[in-house]
């Protein structure tokens, strides 16, 4: 297996903390030295006058932030404290859990045998007050959450790629949620072409997937050599590109070792906070997830596929990431903040979104 290692890790470009996202981006030549502490302000300062204009902190430029104490150091307010919802990592070679929060000020870094990369969870629900380090991610959408990746390919993928989500065993589904199961598939299916899904036979664990390059919401390709966009907004990309990605026939599209791939998923369907399906069509309710997997965890995943099974076998998957959102019905909401958890590696995150075009599933 590979360890994480900082040398061999695409950087997420520093950006503006400013409010305004359509300004013009920019980079810093700041490397993280995988070990020695951020830079003070003088020294930043002596390095590059213009990286200190007088004004705070907190609308300044600045290098990777990797603990609490240097994000309350640049004035940056910490996460919120989604006590319902616990996000955890199985990305990595060694198969370890490690543990994230939703709207982190940071992104994760995790690196496998297949693919080294950063991930981002922004959400919101209507349970809880509105992140204002994110509230302009939301302004005018009616997305609930947003999904967002950064990384490359170690290796050439074998067979297709595809996102999408499952749960670890066999689904336990009366009469009734059956029946709505089954609606909600059909629904699914009619929003995103290419969707597959399985209710958990040998072999396999209950799923649905939509290939990759069609489904998602937003794709960047960077090539090799050039800076990435930041997360943390919305990933560039034309209408007329996107339009033209999302009718590419399944199995034309190319993924590579060498270029940056920056790709989003939202949705405005499920709130993941209330552990909810909200917003359907026809006037029907709002649908708590325990009905259909109980208490079992959502693993939010993009994986490799090397067969032609519609089940999705588990001994051909091969994942890009695996990320674990476990819901707990009892916790309290409350306005104290979270501590971010410390992690091998952090890369830097973009505030703020720009406009954009969406799909009907997203927003």
């Amino acid at each position: 297996s590979r360890p994480p290692s900082p040398r061999n890790v695409q950087q997420t470009p520093v950006a503006d903390l400013m409010e305004d996202s359509d300004s013009d981006m920019e980079t810093m030549d700041l490397q993280d030295s995988g070990g020695e502490e951020l830079a003070d302000n003088d020294e930043l300062a002596d390095s590059n006058p213009e990286l200190l204009p007088d004004e705070p902190i907190s609308l300044q430029r600045i290098s990777i932030m990797r603990t609490p104490a240097e994000m309350a150091r640049l004035s940056l307010p910490p996460p919120p404290n989604y006590p319902s919802l616990t996000i955890s990592s199985l990305s990595n070679s060694d198969g370890q859990p490690v543990e994230t929060c939703a709207n982190g000020r940071v992104a994760l870094h995790f690196e496998n045998e297949l693919f080294t990369g950063s991930a981002l969870v922004i959400l919101r629900s209507p349970t809880v007050p509105l992140d204002p380090f994110y509230a302009s991610h939301f302004d005018g959408r009616e997305r609930m959450f947003d999904f967002q990746v950064q990384g490359r390919f170690l290796k050439p993928p074998q067979g297709e790629i595809y996102l999408g989500g499952e749960v670890p065993d066999k689904l336990q589904l009366g009469l009734f949620t059956t029946g709505l199961s089954k609606v909600l598939i059909g629904i699914a299916s009619k929003l995103l072409s290419g969707m597959r899904y399985g209710w958990g036979k040998k072999g396999g664990r209950p799923f649905i997937a939509y290939p990759l390059w069609q489904s998602a919401d937003r794709m960047h390709v960077t090539p090799e050599g050039e800076p990435p966009p930041p997360l943390g907004r919305d990933i560039p990309e034309t209408p007329e590109a996107r339009k033209i990605r999302r009718k590419t026939e399944g199995g034309r599209e190319e993924f590579r070792v060498g270029p940056t791939y920056s790709f989003s998923w939202n949705s405005k369907l499920i709130d993941l906070v209330a552990w909810k399906v909200c917003k359907l069509p026809g006037g029907l309710r709002d649908l708590d997830l325990h009905s259909f997997w109980n208490t079992m965890p959502l693993r939010f995943v993009c994986y490799n596929y090397r067969g032609d099974h519609d089940d999705h076998l588990d001994a051909l998957k091969e994942y890009l990431f695996c990320f674990v959102l476990q819901h707990d019905p009892d916790a309290v909401y409350s306005e104290e903040a979270q501590p971010l958890p410390v992690m091998p590696r952090l890369s830097d995150v973009m505030l703020g979104a720009a406009n954009g075009e969406h799909s009907e599933l997203q927003d």
